[in-house]
């Protein structure tokens, strides 16, 4: 019988085997006699690094873009104050980010709350006036959390989040119009990264029924890329070094680049996003196990973008930061809501699963044009074009060196993202959002498997 940790409980084992988030080297650190190669320098990557380095070890991180941050990316052109293409939130005032940041010395803004309001039947309703609208006081993702629950209790298995959609709406028809349909899927797979075909409700239960890291939603005052250059700072990190092979067969493992460059370590840690292991873009020498094969292949990659648009006025309610639409853009919000009077004219549309899908289809300029099309009909406003100063598409599931958003649990994959994170003859290592059992699809998750990774190679 296992007993999980709670996140507290995890700090103070932490701190008794004397690791901790610490960016300043200990002054009792004993050089270890191996090398260590780290594939990656996001979130994971670098807080493996950093404990490695800070434990004695010859520690060389390999990165393929320019920069480092991975899936999270912070731009400061667009404002006085960063706009974050890639993650944007702290998710709970509990999560390890909070140690992180207290360590670098830098802050966060007040929990991103605000209005919200829905566009639904044809116009942006508030919570309260959708309630009357759909005619129930229950909150529809609550609606569907019960239904998740009540099935899997009374079935063996696992359905997608469209079968059990499937069966909700043949027990009430009336209810689940097409709109109120696409309105759970919107709000569903927008966290889960997947479409609703794919998305295993099974994976779902395991996600809500796992502890939370607290209350609320909150954004780094700097930026997250403010976080990772304190930590990368003293690391040794190669970027623009795209990796092509990794021959562990022998006694001296060897990273290979695409430009032919290699690299020998004793270990190799691997943080590749789930997409790029999927796509076969690194070989292994030998091949990975067949049960790590499976599991790379079990899990979903989901794709996760972003449209930006920054205007030369506003043109919504003060007090709203949040729009959620049944449209393709999905979710809209304002990156500078708590920035008070230097707050630009800029929203952020965040969608994933079939939306995401649907915008990479089309070109950057029609991404866009869509996007703003939208807005168009949410706000009545035709005229939109005309404000409209700068805008950009972030499409991470494009993007090569992620190919993907964040991981899922497809109908049938529980249980992988355990095989996946297990360490292969203590050669190999395993991190990133995707190997976190319980907190995927977030930076401080991804935080956590760095943490993890470092401490299974110390303990060897």
């Amino acid at each position: 019988m296992s007993t999980k940790l709670s996140r507290r409980d995890f700090l103070k084992m932490l701190a008794v085997l004397g690791v901790g988030i610490k960016l300043a080297p200990r002054s009792n650190t004993i050089a270890q006699d191996e090398k260590i190669i780290v594939v990656g320098a996001g979130a994971s990557g670098l807080i493996a690094a950093y404990w490695l380095m800070d434990a004695g070890y010859d520690v060389t991180v390999l990165e393929a873009r320019d920069r480092i941050g991975g899936r999270t990316w912070s731009d400061y052109s667009l404002a006085p104050y960063p706009i974050e293409f890639g993650a944007e939130f702290i998710h709970g005032d509990e999560a390890i980010t909070w140690d992180v940041l207290e360590e670098v010395g830098e802050e966060s803004l007040d929990n991103a709350s605000g209005d919200t309001r829905i566009y639904y039947d044809a116009s942006l309703q508030s919570p309260i006036e959708l309630a009357f609208t759909l005619g129930m006081l229950q909150d529809p993702e609550e609606l569907f959390g019960n239904a998740v629950f009540e099935w899997l209790n009374e079935n063996d298995g696992d359905i997608s989040v469209s079968g059990l959609l499937d069966l909700m709406a043949a027990d009430d028809p009336s209810r689940f119009t097409p709109e109120f349909r696409k309105f759970i899927i919107n709000l569903i797979t927008n966290q889960f990264a997947g479409s609703a075909d794919e998305i295993g409700i099974a994976g779902l239960a395991r996600a809500y029924e796992t502890e939370t890291d607290g209350d609320g939603d909150f954004r780094v005052e700097n930026g997250y890329s403010s976080i990772w250059d304190a930590v990368a700072d003293g690391l040794d990190i190669r970027l623009n070094t795209p990796i092509a092979a990794i021959d562990w067969s022998g006694d001296s493992n060897v990273v290979t680049a695409t430009d032919g460059t290699t690299f020998e370590a004793d270990r190799v840690v691997i943080t590749l996003p789930l997409g790029v292991l999927k796509s076969g873009n690194v070989a292994f020498t030998p091949q990975l196990p067949s049960e790590k094969q499976i599991a790379i292949s079990s899990l979903g990659a989901g794709a996760v973008d972003k449209i930006i648009l920054k205007f030369d006025e506003a043109f919504w309610e003060e007090q709203v930061a949040f729009f959620v639409t049944t449209q393709n853009s999905r979710f809209w919000w304002r990156p500078g809501f708590e920035r008070g009077e230097n707050e630009v004219p800029i929203l952020t549309a965040f969608f994933s699963g079939e939306a995401a899908a649907f915008f990479e289809t089309l070109s950057e300029d029609d991404a866009i044009q869509a996007a703003l099309n939208d807005l168009k009909i949410m706000f009545g406003r035709d005229d939109l074009g005309d404000y409209l100063v700068e805008a950009h598409f972030i499409a991470w599931g494009t993007d090569p060196y992620s190919l993907m958003g964040y991981s899922y649990v497809p109908v049938g994959g529980l249980g992988q993202r355990e095989i996946l994170a297990e360490p292969i003859d203590d050669v190999l290592f395993f991190a990133g959002e995707a190997t976190h059992t319980e907190k995927s699809s977030t930076v401080h998750g991804a935080i956590e498997t760095g943490i993890r990774v470092a401490e299974e190679i110390m303990n060897l």
